[in-house]
């Protein structure tokens, strides 16, 4: 086989496989997601260095996965910044993947911290693959 047909036959595989997944797959906010990620954090700049985070995850957990639940609105101001930590939480034992956080604290005390990390529907499992995917 020659090297276009192969690029060739690469290019259309690679399309068929998106296809499917964008068929198939369709992002959506409209559903039914697990215990704490109902709402999504929305950051609202009101000011040059005064910012709003809306739907503030404040829960006060029992034990695991039982809490209770409280969404709050909180103001920061970014001259207001005395330091930032950077902590890392690893999947399991395989080292290979982690969540990282990124922490940042506020003259009067408070701590925001802030991570990225996919939002699972009811009942659905972690699967780290599928979260990098």
């Amino acid at each position: 086989m020659s090297k276009m047909k192969k690029i060739f036959f690469v290019s259309v595989v690679i399309f068929c496989f998106w296809f499917f997944l964008f068929v198939f797959f369709q992002p959506s906010h409209d559903r039914e997601w697990e215990f704490g990620q109902e709402l999504l954090p929305r950051f609202v700049f009101q000011d040059d260095n005064i910012f709003a985070v809306e739907n503030f995850r404040d829960f006060d957990w029992e034990s695991e996965g039982v809490a209770e639940s409280r969404y709050e609105t909180r103001l920061f101001n970014l001259d207001d910044i005395v330091g930032t930590d950077v902590f890392i939480s690893h999947f399991d034992d395989f080292e290979g993947l982690a969540h990282i956080f990124l922490s940042f604290g506020f003259s009067s005390g408070e701590r925001l911290v802030v991570s990225l990390e996919t939002r699972r529907e009811a009942g659905e499992d972690f699967s780290p693959l599928g979260g990098v995917l």
